[in-house]
């Protein structure tokens, strides 16, 4: 401010916090404070003051009170920003937590924005979340430093969004400064380090608060900072987020346009500066000589984004370039990919780990979300041609389609004629149109992804799904729901795909707005590296992709959005084994497992998560509700929400909680697996349980899940799919006739992976004995029993080698096989040797009558059942005590043992309403 003093104006700085003498500010945080506006009062349950200004408003929930939840917290403080705003006129920091868990965010975040904070090994914290927080980030100099140097505004087009730095962020971009003070301060230049940051973490965040700190650091002098790329587009992305926060810089960043311009803003320049530069422009003037001089100073620091061994090697690489070019400067790479320890070409550039933050951390701290995996391979070639291809895939991972040598041309022809051929394509727009809409019906503010192999395969696939959907379409770039993304020349046939940066920037901001109707990009190589759509969810993979290229490319749908639980990768080609040695590689550091997880997987996640709500409904028998009289359809759902109410003894709300628990574990089971074939056998199930859950919320609003969650899992539950691969094909042990296959039972004991193997072989009895269920009342129980004994000696401990119990299980299925043969060699249909295995079930009559006999009487049951059968016949109690009465007539004309008669009663009345039914709905079908 200005001060007038005497005949003299003086300007003085006031500063609204003490740096240098903490002690110097007034600190309070207050319990309960009242705040009025307008017509509303509101009472926040703590908020932090520094010199009279609030800073901080923390909103406590009790972790007793489980339907209580975090995303209430942050509710609630929405209310406060509408109905209180002069509260957070100063606010830097906004906190939910019920105690043990806390989130924090700024006052623009939404909730998928929200985080935790923690130490950068937070494993082995023993804290709670908040006690933690309170005591790190609340603590005075922390939080002083925090809010002055870890706070940004980024100007948007619609509004300004308030920027605060994620924990690891923080400690990254501390750690690299002080490693900058010491190369740059003590040797005048060096190799500062590396910030190996995942994918969607924010990483140009990370960039961005360093070179803000660098710039503030006394001790560095004011630097110049060149910021370098290895992509057009990647610079004009990080230039953006740059220059979208150029007053927290305190200087306007600087793209440069070509060499002559680079050349021109480091002439004469002796501090400052923030440039931004691609990596390709420096190359001496002629090919074998010595990159030219373009600076001496010691007061640059060169940041390099994406650092790794194939663009910054030390040989006759760009490296050597830049240190040719700037021989003085200090130089940190930042990357979202691991760099291997053997890389000894990046680290002699860089420098030694700075910071590590990894694929399993981000997801765990909720940065972003786990990738899935669905295997839908299309044929590509028969074996004559592979050399063909093996050349083309080369070609695809070297570099982009726009290929000008005549050979680099050829191989990239033969990769359009094996990738494109017309039934391959036709297969692949078959599954993937339908898929499509699935997923949109689910997620409708998701978006796909679809990668092709060449810009020509991306027209031709863009034309098949227009004829199928015509209202996907729309020449104009501000409308239409599908876009080819890519670049060419004026010669390509294919001008109406083609736009400047400039048209492809407005499609790109169409495309991240997940309310814009722009949902599916058909690429070839543009957006898939750098171009961030957090509610991208779907990407469709057809192209040869290994390494480097591959993860960034998986990572467009690893980004955190609202309640989307994981990206889906849906491969065409066949990358598995590329994209488990990339994981590998990824996540090897921590040693923290795999972060995409096969569809399979998901599977078995949603098997396990429907066991734990089904067994909460034992005894209760509900496996026909949705073919059931509505009158017993009543009766039993009054059946099942009694037992939801009780299955915490006298305590009703408890027992709601518990069976809420486990329905929003069996939502998210079924979002990632609802495209399986296990997610076909259950769906009935789920969608029963659904409409139960539904209605205990009704009586129990309180307790109800966020609409638009709830809303989505009922979507899902709703959703008509095509069915991909399930565990087996995964395994290449699907393409037998049936289980039964004396091949396949042999190909089984031959799988390696023995888990999956086994995981696989259970999977496939399940689903024969849910056929027998539908058939033959005997055998499905039989088989069922079996199958559980052997599992479960398996998890007491009686089958410690995996092999044994696969040995067990081909046994099972080897007699699943018999007795699916053995009506043939009886010389029975199906429906009768459904009921000679239920008089079969008594082995005095066996022993006494033979099978002979015993197929008789099968055959006259059969013929009586069709005699007998009416429409209501397998509900209506007076005519089933008639059946009863003609059945023990029809044994004792037969002469079955009479003492062993109403067992078998019992028995063939059972498998005779299964006939019944399976009757009634074949009529009905019909």
């Amino acid at each position: 401010i200005e001060h007038r003093e005497g005949g003299e104006t003086r300007t003085i700085a006031i500063r609204l916090m003490a740096r240098d003498d903490l002690e110097l500010n007034d600190w309070f945080a207050v319990n309960q404070v009242t705040v009025h506006h307008d017509r509303n009062h509101r009472i926040p349950d703590i908020v932090v003051f520094i010199n009279g200004l609030p800073i901080s408003v923390i909103e406590l929930k009790s972790f007793v009170r489980d339907r209580v939840t975090l995303l209430d917290a942050y509710k609630q403080l929405e209310t406060y920003k509408k109905e209180i705003p002069l509260l957070f006129n100063t606010n830097q920091i906004l906190v939910a937590s019920n105690g043990k868990f806390s989130r924090f965010g700024s006052i623009t975040s939404g909730w998928d924005r929200f985080m935790p904070w923690r130490a950068m090994d937070f494993e082995f914290e023993v804290e709670t979340e908040l006690e933690f927080m309170l005591n790190d980030m609340f603590e005075k100099e922390k939080l002083v430093e925090y809010i002055h140097d870890f706070v940004l505004f980024q100007s948007k087009r619609a509004e300004d969004i308030k920027i605060i730095a994620g924990y690891h962020q923080y400690h990254a971009a501390k750690a690299a400064l002080q490693r900058t003070s010491e190369e740059v301060v003590k040797n005048g230049r060096g190799r500062i380090g590396v910030i190996w940051h995942t994918q969607g973490s924010g990483k140009s965040l990370t960039m961005t608060f360093l070179a803000g700190l660098i710039a503030r650091d006394n001790g560095l002098q004011n630097p110049t900072v060149i910021i370098i790329t290895d992509r057009k587009d990647l610079d004009g992305q990080l230039f953006q987020t740059f220059d979208s926060a150029k007053e927290y810089l305190r200087q306007e960043p600087v793209q440069i346009e070509d060499k002559d311009d680079l050349i021109a803003q480091l002439s004469g320049r002796k501090f400052g500066g923030v440039i931004f530069s691609t990596i390709q422009k420096f190359m001496p003037k002629e090919k074998g000589l010595k990159m030219e001089l373009l600076s001496d100073r010691t007061n640059i620091i060169i940041m390099a984004d994406e650092a790794h061994r194939s663009q910054y090697d030390m040989l006759d690489g760009y490296a050597a370039h830049l240190d040719d070019a700037f021989p003085n400067a200090s130089f940190i790479g930042f990357t979202g990919t691991p760099i291997a320890f053997e890389d000894r070409d990046t680290r002699g550039v860089f420098g030694d780990d700075i910071s590590i933050y990894d694929l399993k951390q981000s997801i765990m701290d909720g940065s972003t979300v786990n990738i899935y995996y669905d295997k839908q391979v299309r044929k590509l070639f028969s074996s004559k041609e592979s050399e063909a291809i093996d050349e083309a895939f080369e070609a695809a991972v070297d570099g982009e389609e726009m290929a000008t040598t005549e050979s680099a041309k050829r191989r990239w022809s033969r990769l359009e004629a094996a990738f494109g051929a017309q039934k391959r394509l036709e297969d692949i727009v078959s599954h993937m149109g339908p898929h499509i809409e699935s997923r949109s019906e689910s997620f409708p503010q998701g978006k796909s992804m679809i990668v092709c192999a060449t810009r020509r395969i991306c027209v031709r696939l863009h034309d098949m799904l227009k004829e199928i959907h015509p209202e996907w379409y729309s020449e104009r770039d501000d409308e239409g729901v599908m876009k080819v993304i890519m670049t060419g020349s004026a010669s390509d046939n294919w001008q109406e795909h083609i736009r400047n940066s400039t048209r492809r920037g407005q499609l790109g901001d169409r495309f991240r707005d997940p309310d814009n109707d722009f949902r599916i990009a058909i690429v070839c190589d543009m957006w898939l590296t750098g171009f961030d759509a957090p509610s991208l969810a779907t990407m469709y993979i057809d192209k040869p992709m290994k390494g480097h290229g591959l993860m960034q490319a998986l990572a467009r749908v690893n980004r955190a959005f609202k309640d989307k639980t994981g990206g889906l990768v849906v491969d065409y080609f066949g990358l598995s084994a590329r994209i488990a040695e990339a994981v590998n590689l990824y996540t090897a550091s921590k040693g923290r497992g795999s972060v995409v997880v096969d569809i399979e997987d998901a599977e078995i996640l949603l098997t396990e998560c429907h066991e734990v709500v089904k067994n909460m409904f034992h005894t209760i028998d509900h496996s026909e509700f949705w073919v059931s009289e509505p009158l017993e359809k009543e009766a039993i759902r009054r059946k099942m929400l009694n037992r939801i109410n009780s299955l915490v003894a006298r305590d009703p709300e408890a027992s709601r909680r518990r069976f809420g628990q486990a329905m929003a574990r069996l939502n998210k089971a079924w979002n990632l697996a609802k495209a399986s074939d296990t997610a076909r056998t259950l769906r009935d199930d789920i969608k029963l349980y659904q409409a139960l859950y539904g209605y205990i919320n009704q009586k129990a609003p309180e307790e109800q899940k966020d609409p638009e969650i709830l809303d989505s899992a009922i979507q899902q539950i709703l959703d008509d799919t095509i069915q991909p691969e399930g565990l087996a094909d995964i395994l290449n042990i699907g393409n037998e006739k049936s289980i039964f296959d004396d091949a396949f039972l042999s190909r089984v004991k031959e799988i390696e992976e023995k888990n999956l193997a086994q995981a696989a072989l259970e999977q496939l009895l399940r689903g024969q004995i849910l056929i027998l269920k539908g058939k033959n009342h005997v055998q499905q129980r039989k088989f069922s029993e079996m199958l559980e004994s052997t599992l479960k000696r398996y998890r007491d401990g009686d089958l410690e080698d995996i092999q044994n119990v696969i040995d067990d299980l081909l046994d099972l299925g080897r007699e699943m096989k018999a007795a699916n043969d053995r009506g043939e060699d009886l010389g029975l249909t199906y429906e009768e040797l459904a009921f000679y295995d239920a008089l079969e079930e008594n082995e005095v009559a066996v022993r006494q009558m033979g099978e002979g006999k015993l197929c008789e009487i099968a055959k006259a049951m059969t013929e009586k059942v069709k005699e007998l059968w009416t429409v209501d016949w397998a509900y209506s109690e007076r005519k089933q005590a008639q059946f009863r009465i003609e059945l023990r007539d029809l044994l004792e004309k037969f002469g079955y043992p009479p003492e062993e008669c109403e067992r078998a009663v019992e028995t063939v009345l059972e498998q005779a309403k299964l006939n019944a039914r399976n009757h009634d709905s074949g009529s009905a079908t019909a």
